[in-house]
């Protein structure tokens, strides 16, 4: 007589941890919104950085410039056609 059985060795009362959650479409809709709000904060907030960083390597850029008296900002070069 085996006193042991495979399900011995499981932890007991397994089962999924996965959760869920019923919202009607309303509050998913503004849940929706919110979200988006908060992204578009976030995007502007490193947009904000990144054109922060861009004054300060201009300035940097306009320092450098002045100091060993080169000519002013050089044209763009223009890829695949003229204007």
């Amino acid at each position: 007589m085996n006193l042991f059985s495979p399900f011995d060795y499981l932890p007991p009362f397994s089962y999924p941890t996965t959760r869920y959650v019923v919202v009607s479409e309303t509050e998913y809709a503004q849940y929706q919104q919110e979200r988006a709000e908060q992204e578009i904060k976030v995007l502007e907030s490193k947009m904000n950085r990144y054109n922060s960083a861009i004054a300060e390597i201009e300035a940097e850029i306009t320092k450098i410039r002045e100091a060993h008296v080169l000519p002013a900002k050089p044209e763009k070069a223009v890829f695949g056609g003229t204007e």
